[in-house]
């Protein structure tokens, strides 16, 4: 326990590996390099009003329980059930592997950490989701020109109610106010909640507020078409990204979302019109979105049937990687192009972590992608399966600083049929946060196929001599019962 905590000290943030009690929420920190600090929902407003970019994290309560102190003991990292009789705690990784882990981390930074965006834009990561909820509702309360919001849910809740009132509030106030809700997600993001959201959408309407239910028009779109986006912009300088959508059960999950903030992030607002193109509530003039939104970052959409961007992007960041690649995803269920292009890299010696949520949803998919992660074990790379709670963060990196963040998980339909918005940028000093973050969440990860294939390989020299064994011991007791009959 203490040389996991001197190594993440060594890094510049420092969290605490030994499981949280289930009925304890931690107060966020403020990590910033230094000694960190607790931060109450109090003193909130102070810590957000500095000049530095920062990032806020909490523990929430988990969502599904550990079943037995036997099965926390397979979270170790090395995938090695851990002793609880020694007092060492049940999350603490082996040495070894930590300081692996360490130092391919400290070769991927380098000694350049600084962020390469346009002079006055900055960004701020938010990797657990109520700071991000309460940053998000202050920029809308301070909005003077134009909100655009996409979302696939916007779920009855508090959060829902409290933005749906400033929303109403600026609306009356002249401000330009649109919202792009997907027909499916209001339905079945929380099935209880359909009429309520219905009629939350009414009163949107009624105060003011422009709200368009997605529905996929078009000789080429099908129902199956959505709208996976999850994007906000604020007047031309500030903007959102990320895997959130608007619901009061997103609380309880892990996930990573970007706020911009600049004079250069107004054509997020292009991406409404985008997908307003292809809805059938109502149609607008076609405005393409710039390709560079900034000097190292750019918008990429997923259009149905027209635009794969995101998945040139993502196979662009695979390639040019020639040390590291880390991915965090919700749902990890690739097409064979990328699968191989993986499966390539491990092999050629890249250091492939692939971070994914133990249990989604989709139940089957996460029976389905097993065999897609023991080819990727097999190859070289390392799976991690987060157990703490839904981990629905959607963002991949390499050891270059190269990015790519937003909606689209790396499945094939969030790939290929769903409308996406992610944002491809370089930023070092945005790679060392998420770096740290995955170093922390990789503590209590369970890591069953990094298990299989060693067992594979330690039983692989003796198959063949335990089948000519077994073919022996058939043949003799063949012999013994003939000799019987006879």
């Amino acid at each position: 326990m203490e040389t996991c905590r001197r190594i993440l000290e060594r890094l510049g943030q420092v969290y605490a590996c030994s499981p949280d009690p289930p009925d304890t929420l931690k107060p966020f920190i403020f990590s910033k390099g230094g000694p960190p600090s607790q931060v109450t929902q109090d003193t909130m407003d102070g810590e957000y009003n500095n000049d530095h970019d920062f990032t806020l994290s909490s523990r929430s309560n988990p969502v599904f329980p550990r079943k037995s102190r036997q099965a926390e003991a397979a979270h170790a990292f090395a995938g090695r059930s851990a002793s609880n009789k020694s007092g060492v705690s049940l999350r603490s990784l082996r040495k070894e592997s930590r300081k692996d882990l360490e130092s391919e981390s400290l070769q991927t930074l380098g000694s350049e950490t600084s962020s390469k965006l346009p002079a006055g834009t900055r960004s701020m990561l938010f990797t657990d989701v109520l700071p991000y909820y309460t940053q998000l509702l202050r920029d809308l309360e301070s909005a003077q020109d134009a909100i655009s919001m996409l979302y696939y849910a916007f779920d009855y809740g508090e959060w829902s109610t409290r933005i749906s009132t400033v929303l109403i509030a600026r609306a009356q106030a002249g401000v330009h106010v649109r919202l792009m809700i997907d027909g499916f997600g209001l339905v079945l993001e929380e099935p209880r909640h359909s009429q309520k959201n219905f009629l939350l959408i009414q009163r949107l309407r009624a105060g003011g507020v422009t709200v368009d239910v997605f529905n996929p028009y078009g000789s080429r779109l099908t129902f199956i078409n959505r709208l996976h986006v999850k994007l906000c912009a604020i007047d031309d300088h500030v903007a959102y990204v990320g895997g959130s959508n608007i619901a009061d059960h997103y609380l309880t999950w892990d996930d990573t979302n970007l706020r911009l903030q600049g004079q250069s992030v107004g054509s997020f607002h292009d991406v409404y019109n985008e997908a307003l193109n292809l809805s059938s509530s109502k149609s607008s003039s076609h405005k393409e979105p710039p390709k560079n939104m900034l000097d190292n970052a750019a918008i990429r959409l997923t259009i149905p049937n027209r635009k794969k961007e995101i998945r040139v992007a993502l196979m662009k960041l695979i390639e040019d990687a020639d040390r590291t690649i880390y991915i965090r995803t919700w749902y990890f269920f690739p097409d064979r192009q990328i699968m191989q292009a993986l499966i390539r890299k491990a092999r050629s010696g890249v250091d492939v972590h692939i971070l994914l949520s133990h249990r989604t949803r989709v139940r089957p998919i996460d029976f389905m992608n097993r065999y897609l992660c023991r080819r990727i074990v097999k190859a070289g790379g390392k799976i991690y399966r987060y157990t703490e709670k839904y981990m629905h963060a959607k963002v991949a990196w390499n050891n270059k600083g190269d990015i790519l963040l937003g909606s689209a998980n790396i499945e094939y339909t969030e790939m290929n049929t769903n409308f996406e918005c992610c944002l491809s940028l370089h930023d070092l000093g945005l790679m060392d946060q998420l770096q740290k973050r995955f170093l922390d969440d990789a503590c209590g990860c369970l890591r069953p196929h990094a298990q299989a294939a060693e067992r594979a390989d330690k039983e692989r020299p003796y198959k063949v001599r335990n089948r000519i064994s077994g073919l022996r011991w058939l043949g003799q007791m063949g012999a013994i019962l003939s000799r019987g009959v006879s």
